[in-house]
């Protein structure tokens, strides 16, 4: 794999295992069908570029009103944030992402598959 290729992840396991710490709660142990959660907290760091074709991601940041600022990359195009507690980021599946922050900050993942959305639509 070159430097400019995402990692690609398929299993909750591996995709969570990026991050220093382990999530605080997830939904591995509850055999939900279609869909994941975690809840982490995680010091300043910086992910891999990474991708899934198996999940669409929503992050949801926990942390208040304190700003953290981050760099993203998403789909090849960087951009700086200020996030606070409640603000919201959408990762479609098959696009790559790549994320640093500066602070310690918690945050929860709702990955949803790309499959369940034509299960109940069919």
């Amino acid at each position: 794999m070159s430097p400019e290729e995402p990692l690609i992840f398929t299993t909750e396991e591996t995709a969570l295992g990026v991050y220093p710490r382990p999530p605080i709660l997830t939904s591995l142990e509850t055999n939900w069908d279609g869909f994941g959660l975690a809840y982490m907290c995680q010091p300043a760091f910086a992910t891999p570029e990474m991708a899934t074709p198996r999940w669409h991601g929503i992050c949801i940041f926990t942390h208040g009103d304190r700003i953290i600022h981050a760099q993203r990359k998403l789909d090849g195009k960087k951009r700086l944030d200020a996030v606070a507690g409640g603000n919201i980021v959408v990762n479609p599946a098959n696009v790559s992402q790549q994320a640093t922050w500066y602070e310690e900050g918690d945050f929860i993942i709702l990955a949803m598959e790309t499959q369940i959305y034509r299960f109940y639509h069919s």
